[in-house]
């Protein structure tokens, strides 16, 4: 059996058994009872406050595609994958220059779980990411002008979240997307864990970036299909920096709005200007 991608790195490997196992499907009678019983609980792993709205929205049959499942946020209590998510201002994003305007189809062969607009509810990760490319541009005479950006979320939307147990249902809709790889389906703890995976086995292939790309494209088309509207997942398990919370949205033009933060806000801390 294959090594996991982080035996096989041996990055973090406290990070390795971050969710739990699955439960069964849960039913409407029994969402509910499980809002009512975790509603003022918050836990590290999952917004269980959007998702007690959720679990509302499914017992007034308001839920469409977005099914309850089963990761244990507690050992004992059935949790949510791809909630809706509650609006936020609490996420940023950083580039090394202004942006003008945002692009659906903007495409970059290097994002690590496929195209999107990413962004963080760290501030200090955004501002590391403002740094990328000064070399390049300092040796190209490029221009370089990092800038850090507050994201707001206006509405509830559908997010995949790569962290909880890959249900069933989610693999038999995979397997025909990821072709011969789509034994990382059961080799995988999660979504989150079948991308690192597919990356290093894809290279080790000789699969260029673009054509990883391709194959993260699919699954998303799939993903989209079945309502979601982006990715939900921890950050900083690979790089072994402080764990933070990543969405990455797939419509930006639709669902986010972007403020630019002053300059002086690079060297101010995030509570000073969150509303």
């Amino acid at each position: 059996m294959a090594r996991s991608f982080l035996e096989r790195l041996g990055t973090n490997p406290a990070a390795a058994g971050v969710t739990q196992d699955p439960y069964a499907n849960v039913t409407p009678e029994q969402a509910k009872t499980v809002g009512e019983t975790i509603i003022d609980f918050t836990p590290v792993v999952g917004d269980v406050k959007s998702g007690v709205e959720a679990i509302d929205f499914f017992t007034k049959g308001q839920y469409g595609n977005s099914a309850l499942s089963a990761v244990g946020v507690l050992p004992f209590v059935p949790s949510l994958l791809g909630t809706m998510r509650g609006p936020t201002k609490n996420l940023f994003h950083g580039s090394s220059k202004p942006i003008t305007n945002i692009d659906d189809n903007f495409y970059s062969p290097m994002n690590i779980y496929g195209q999107g607009f990413y962004t963080t509810d760290s501030m200090d990760i955004a501002k590391g990411y403002t740094k990328k490319g000064r070399n390049l541009a300092s040796s190209y005479n490029i221009s370089y002008e990092p800038t850090l950006y507050r994201i707001d979320q206006p509405s509830k939307i559908n997010l995949f979240d790569m962290e909880s147990p890959l249900s069933a249902d989610t693999k038999e809709a995979l397997t025909e997307t990821l072709g011969d790889y789509s034994y990382l389906l059961d080799e995988s703890k999660n979504l989150r864990e079948l991308y690192d995976e597919f990356r290093i086995d894809g290279t080790n292939d000789f699969m260029s970036a673009d054509d990883i790309q391709d194959y993260f494209d699919s699954i998303k088309d799939v993903l989209q299909k079945k309502g979601y509207k982006g990715f939900e997942h921890k950050g900083g398990l690979l790089t072994g920096k402080s764990p933070h919370n990543v969405r990455i949205y797939w419509e930006p033009t639709k669902d986010i709005k972007f403020k630019e933060l002053k300059p002086e806000v690079m060297s101010t801390s995030r509570a000073q200007i969150i509303e």
